[in-house]
């Protein structure tokens, strides 16, 4: 049986999780549509209402940039299932912080490039991070 709190509003708690973050990154994740229309994407809805901009023709970041609750991918392969795993503890990350986010990453990348707090956060291993996996071993 299940307690409770997972039954009160009738879904799962991962699916009002994915709501919840979802609202809280709206106002974000329209600049992130408006990016990616304008640079050419191709919108796909994924899981936990996360939003994937396939073939953005933008020099933004690396591969894939998060705003809100949109992934900008520059490939014009879809994420597998370790990338969009990565990405959307970044879409996480942008509730959590809100406009701050893109400014407390910018100082974590100063001070510790790619290996840095949120990449750590939101899995080294499946965001393509590999070498970080190894600095933080040989840190240890």
């Amino acid at each position: 049986m299940l307690p409770k709190w997972r039954t009160v509003f009738g879904i799962m708690p991962l699916a009002l999780l994915g709501l919840v973050r979802f609202v809280l990154t709206l106002p974000y994740s329209l600049v992130g549509v408006v990016f990616a229309v304008a640079t050419r994407g191709h919108l796909r809805l994924r899981k936990h209402l996360v939003i994937e901009a396939v073939g953005c023709r933008s020099r933004l970041g690396g591969v894939q940039v998060t705003i809100g609750s949109v992934v900008i991918n520059r490939s014009d392969e879809p994420m597998d299932e370790r990338r969009l795993r990565h990405e959307t503890v970044h879409v996480l990350q942008w509730a959590l912080i809100g406009p701050l986010f893109p400014i407390a990453y910018a100082v974590a990348y100063m001070l510790q490039r790619q290996c840095n707090v949120f990449e750590r956060w939101a899995g080294f291993a499946d965001g393509g991070y590999e070498h970080c996996l190894e600095e933080a071993d040989d840190a240890k």
